[in-house]
């Protein structure tokens, strides 16, 4: 009578613990998703406009998220932190920064479980030249109008040299 008594308070706790249980892992299952995914869209983002130049403001934001994103992959972060080290602007390696990408690129690869995105892979993008054509032409715009406007009378005064 006694181990009825004890099965039935087991049973009793089980059935009120178990939908606790439940959605504290579903929680987890959902949170673990969802860093996948914000680590999947850097990386895309990343990939995607690798190869371009000027960077964008999507690359820009997606290599400012990678720390908080990445926060428990140490390989990521040291990656990125060797990246922002050779990119500012009095590094000696700033024309090398390239290489340096491609490593951030790999590692973030290597954690997404991407094992056969070899260096080769990363390092290859397309980019046609009719695009190189039209920055080259915007660039040659925008310096010949500020050349204009330096030179031009402000406002009805003459600009004083």
């Amino acid at each position: 009578m006694e181990s009825n008594i004890i099965i039935s308070i087991i049973s009793i706790i089980a059935i009120l613990v178990s939908p606790l249980v439940a959605v504290q892992v579903t929680r987890f299952l959902d949170e673990k998703k969802a860093e996948k995914t914000r680590q999947m869209e850097i990386f895309r983002v990343l990939m995607g406009q690798r190869g371009l130049l000027p960077r964008t403001d999507e690359y820009i934001v997606a290599l400012n998220q990678i720390d908080p994103v990445f926060h428990k992959v140490p390989t990521v972060r040291k990656a990125y932190a060797e990246l922002y080290k050779a990119t500012s602007p009095n590094s000696p390696e700033l024309s090398d920064s390239g290489k340096y990408l491609i490593i951030l690129l790999q590692e973030i690869a290597k954690h997404l479980n991407f094992d056969n995105l070899r260096d080769l892979d990363i390092d290859k993008y397309y980019s046609p030249q009719s695009r190189a054509d039209g920055q080259h032409l915007l660039g040659t715009y925008y310096a010949e109008f500020l050349r204009v406007l330096g030179n031009s009378e402000h406002l009805g005064e003459k600009r004083k040299k």
